[in-house]
């Protein structure tokens, strides 16, 4: 039996491929996919860190060490189970490489058409599943950048600003 490549063999085996297994067109040039990229596996590590905490918790009940974003270790205290200072410890170096993520999502301006488009489909999209995730759309990016204090005046350690700049730049290009 001889095998012949049609056309339509061709189209029928391409619409099974999904579309977001192939790159990008300028994937490989556009810093703002690795970009993409390092958030969504930063992002998936603060997920599986908050499913934890919320199973620790259960166990060990209202620890002393109170979580928040902007922890470091000596936030640690002592009295604390030994499970849930090791977990504090990963949730530190978990949200440091988190709020660096979202950071350079407003910080790295897209180089190609296809990656912008790439960035506002993201940033839309992790928009709505951290609504979905904390009740609230406000909680999926970060004000300030982590040691600004709020009541500086400067727009340059604000997230939101700076994203709508680099996206203004890109745009220009």
């Amino acid at each position: 039996m001889t095998s012949r490549t049609t056309r339509r063999a061709i189209l029928a085996g391409a619409a099974t491929v999904p579309a977001l297994s192939l790159p990008a067109v300028g994937a490989e040039s556009d810093p703002i996919y690795a970009v993409i990229a390092e958030h969504e596996a930063a992002y998936r590590i603060e997920v599986e860190i908050d499913a934890r905490e919320g199973q620790l918790r259960e166990l060990d009940g209202d620890p002393d060490t109170h979580i928040n974003a902007y922890l470091s270790p000596e936030d640690i205290v002592e009295t604390d189970s030994p499970q849930w200072k090791e977990l504090v410890r990963e949730l530190i170096a978990s949200n440091r490489r988190y709020h660096a993520a979202q950071w350079a999502l407003a910080d790295t301006p897209p180089t190609t058409l296809a990656g912008l488009q790439a960035l506002l489909t993201y940033l839309a999209k992790h928009q709505e599943r951290e609504a979905k995730r904390f009740g609230c759309a406000y909680m999926a990016w970060p004000e300030r950048r982590i040691g600004a204090t709020p009541d500086e005046d400067s727009d340059e350690d604000m997230w939101a600003p700076r994203l709508f700049e680099t996206l203004a730049k890109a745009a220009q290009s």
